[in-house]
């Protein structure tokens, strides 16, 4: 039983593994900042954050990995939701990624 868990959670939040430098983490933190915007709650809204999540997808395979999953199963997807819906704070779910002081 406690396998299972502790592999749903490792599921879940595969990305919190990693380590993110300050510019990813500021990039993270923008992304989760648009998911509370309502009524689209959509993460990337320009150009440049699009650009900025390329650079964190060319550094991460895991964020490559996880566009392979269904929308709803990608683990920044549901966090983001959550945000939309008010269950969480953009700022905590970017600690989710970024909980320390991220390395330069």
């Amino acid at each position: 039983m406690y396998r299972v868990v502790i592999a749903l959670v490792l599921l879940i939040t595969p990305a919190a593994a990693e380590t993110y430098t300050a510019r990813e983490c500021e990039t993270i933190g923008m992304l989760f900042a648009n998911c509370a915007i309502r009524p689209s709650c959509e993460d990337v809204r320009s150009g440049y954050e699009a650009r900025r999540l390329r650079e964190i997808m060319d550094n991460h395979e895991s964020w490559i990995k996880e566009t392979e999953l269904e929308p709803g199963q990608r683990p920044f997807n549901q966090l983001c939701q959550q945000v939309c819906d008010g269950k969480m704070t953009a700022a905590s779910a970017s600690r989710k990624y970024c909980p320390a002081r991220p390395r330069s």
